[in-house]
């Protein structure tokens, strides 16, 4: 009797312990999920180099362009005042430019070239007028509505709109005439938010990128939007981690949680893109990361990744914009513009 009851014990024991072996390791390669995601970066030393800062007040500040030597900010709120920066003496020049259409509901400057673009995909409007002569302007534009759009020629746009199935589709506005590119921006089947992500050009080589918020993929096609391939970022996040309500009474369908960005922001210069992830790589520090915000250097040419550095974060704030143009990378900060200068051997 004795010898069963030690044996019934010494099964009941190794039960305990193996299933105790098996929840440990299941807590624990969750613990290890949520921290660590399963890939590794490379970091390039002195990548870059703090040139000067500028305290523009707010976060108001947006850039709106480059020229040959030049940086250009203008405001949200005050659509005439353009505050330029010197990028060889880092002087800077407040002015004040006409723009006669206040009657626009959303409107946005751009300025690229000598050319100085108004885009308002609310109204929707596209001006276009002459950085020498703003008050002489054309209209481009007063058909089509749109919620991004970049110039990839004089008269020519890259846009993202809204099609008739409430989805995100890319397309190329020329003479007020919009054509379609329906196959570009793919879903995963989890409705509008998983196609939604970040427009950019390369007026360089012509090309035109679009860089998924939540998952790791993005596209690279001509300035005719023919499609050259898609490639993928750093990470593992192939699945969009979106999480869709139910429609409410007006059918209007709400988010049943946040979803969760991996792509926060982007830049694209001469075949090169430029990435701000939201994930810790598996060989990172992460009091580090959490202090910094990352970004993964890509090369467009090849679809290959090259190499990651840091932005450190500003009073304790990250990096809210930021855009790259020749060896210059400019961050946007709450109150603070900072330009950096790239190590040139790093992009060839």
């Amino acid at each position: 009797m004795n010898i069963l009851r030690i044996r019934l014990f010494t099964l009941i024991f190794i039960f305990f312990c193996s299933t105790s072996f098996v929840i440990a390791l299941y807590f624990g390669s969750d613990r290890i999920n949520k921290s660590r995601n399963h890939f590794i970066r490379i970091f390039a030393p002195h990548v870059q180099k703090e040139m000067k800062s500028y305290d523009i007040g707010n976060k108001n500040w947006y850039v709106s362009g480059f020229s040959i030597n030049s940086l250009s900010l203008n405001h949200r709120h005050y659509l005439n005042a353009l505050l330029t920066v010197n990028l060889k003496s880092y002087d800077t020049t407040m002015s004040i430019i006409s723009i006669p259409h206040f009657s626009l509901k959303n409107p946005k400057i751009h300025i690229w070239k000598d050319n100085l673009y108004v885009l308002d995909g609310d109204q929707p409007a596209i001006y276009i007028a002459s950085i020498n002569d703003v008050k002489h302007s054309g209209l481009v534009n007063n058909k089509y509505y749109f919620d991004m759009a970049l110039p990839t020629d004089e008269n020519s746009f890259v846009v993202r709109f809204l099609n008739r199935r409430n989805e995100f589709t890319l397309g190329r506005l020329d003479s007020n005439k919009l054509i379609e590119a329906p196959k570009l921006l793919q879903g995963k089947g989890d409705g509008i938010m998983s196609k939604d992500g970040i427009l950019l050009t390369d007026n360089i080589n012509r090309k035109i990128v679009y860089l998924s918020y939540y998952r790791n993929e993005y596209l690279v096609a001509d300035q005719n939007m023919k499609l050259l391939y898609r490639g993928k970022t750093k990470d593992t996040v192939n699945v969009s981690k979106i999480k869709v309500g139910k429609p409410d009474k007006n059918g209007n369908v709400v988010m049943a949680s946040p979803p969760i960005v991996t792509n926060k922001l982007a830049a694209l210069y001469n075949n090169y893109l430029f990435v701000n992830s939201a994930l810790l790589a598996d060989n990172e520090n992460r009091t580090f990361f959490n202090g910094s915000s990352v970004i993964d250097v890509y090369d467009i040419r090849e679809g290959l990744y090259k190499f990651s550095f840091y932005i450190p974060d500003h009073k304790n704030k990250k990096i809210r914009e930021f855009n790259v143009f020749g060896d210059k990378l400019v961050a946007m900060f709450e109150d603070q513009c900072i330009i950096y200068e790239l190590a040139r051997k790093y992009f060839k």
